[in-house]
C-alpha cells in the first residue's frame, strides 16, 4: 500500500480530530449532553453573540443547510433564540439561560478530554502546534 496520503501530516491531523470527535460524542452521549457538533455551535453562539446564521456557518465550516438544521434543533430545545436583525432577512442568534446551562455541562465533559490530549505534548510542543495551526488556518 502506498503511504503517500496516509503519511501526509494534514491527513493525519484530520484523523486525530475525527477520532477525538468520535470519542467526545460517545462521552457526551453517555452524560446526556449535546452532540459535539451542537456543542461547538452553541459555544460559538455564546462567545460571538449576537451572531448570524451565515457567520456561524463560516465559523464552524458547516454548509448553510447543515447549520440551518443544527440551529433548528438548538432552537427547538430552547437553547438559543433568534432575533430580528436590522435586515429582515438576517436573524441574529443568542444563547438562552437553558443553553448556557447545557453548554456548561458539555464543557465539563469535553474540557478534561482536551486537557488529557494536550498532556501528551510538552509545553514547547504545544506552542509549536499552536503556531503551526495558526499558519495553516485559512
Amino acid at each position: 500500500m502506498k503511504k503517500g496520503l496516509f503519511a501526509n501530516p494534514i491527513f493525519r491531523m484530520g484523523k486525530v480530530v475525527h477520532e477525538f470527535v468520535h470519542h467526545a460524542n460517545l462521552e457526551l452521549e453517555r452524560c446526556g449532553c449535546l452532540s459535539f457538533s451542537l456543542f461547538i455551535i452553541l459555544f460559538r453562539v455564546k462567545h460571538c453573540q449576537p451572531v448570524s446564521q451565515k457567520d456561524l456557518a463560516s465559523e464552524t465550516a458547516l454548509s448553510g443547510a447543515a447549520i440551518s438544521r443544527q440551529i433548528k434543533k438548538l432552537e427547538e430545545e430552547g437553547l438559543i433564540e433568534r432575533h430580528q436583525g436590522e435586515d429582515r432577512r438576517n436573524q441574529l442568534i443568542t444563547i438562552t439561560k437553558k443553553g448556557i446551562a447545557s453548554l456548561d455541562l458539555c464543557e465539563e465533559v469535553v474540557s478534561p478530554m482536551l486537557e488529557k490530549r494536550l498532556e501528551l505534548l510538552t509545553f514547547d510542543q504545544q506552542k509549536e502546534l499552536s503556531t503551526i495551526l495558526n499558519t495553516l488556518t485559512i
